[in-house]
């Protein structure tokens, strides 16, 4: 489990989810700074850093985290920026998808208290903070290996454009997994 730096908001006086020259150019370089970064890296560990902040970043988020399948197929943190330790412990295993799933989608909760199938971790996430969240499918070849999370401090629903940077972000991430996974298969030989 990786820990990630705090990433300012880009949260301002505009919305974060205007489309403009510079937030398209900002959005563009958030995706750059990641394909750079899976490109250079050695480790998925690496990775992880860079993709919580183009998310953060191209979502206007408040907190972030990515979760993989482990070998018997809960749902693992990987990397989180701005989780608690108790919150990532209690929601730990959490999936909204069985691990066989084929071609996940985005799931949005715009209120928690809303959603029944949440109603078991609706004391942690009052608890963190969080009014609202999205699980982001990381998947290669339409098979699962993960998800994202996104997490608001205030009630937030994303815009068509926000769900598809942060699902270009998930493909990002799932070609390093997968790159990754080929290499230790490689080695393995």
């Amino acid at each position: 489990m990786q820990a990630v730096p705090p990433f300012p908001s880009r949260r301002s006086a505009s919305s974060a989810t205007e489309s403009t020259p510079d937030s398209a150019l900002t959005e563009l370089r958030a995706l750059h700074a990641l394909a750079e970064t899976i490109n250079r890296s050695n480790s998925l560990e690496s990775v992880y850093p860079e993709a919580l902040q183009a998310l953060r970043w191209v979502c206007a988020a408040d907190r972030a985290a990515v979760l993989l399948f482990d070998a018997q197929n809960a749902m693992r943190f990987a990397a989180s920026d701005g989780l608690s330790d108790r919150y990532r412990a209690a929601v730990e295993g959490h999936s909204p998808w069985a691990a066989n799933e084929e071609y996940a989608q985005p799931i949005l909760v715009t209120e928690p208290k809303r959603e029944p199938s949440l109603a078991p971790l609706l004391p942690h996430l009052r608890q963190e903070g969080i009014a609202s969240l999205a699980f982001i499918p990381i998947a290669h070849q339409g098979r699962l290996l993960g998800k994202f999370m996104l997490y608001f401090d205030t009630p937030h629903e994303m815009t068509a454009e926000e769900i598809r940077l942060a699902l270009t972000v998930a493909e990002y991430l799932a070609l390093a997994v997968s790159r990754q996974h080929a290499l230790e298969e490689t080695r393995q030989i």
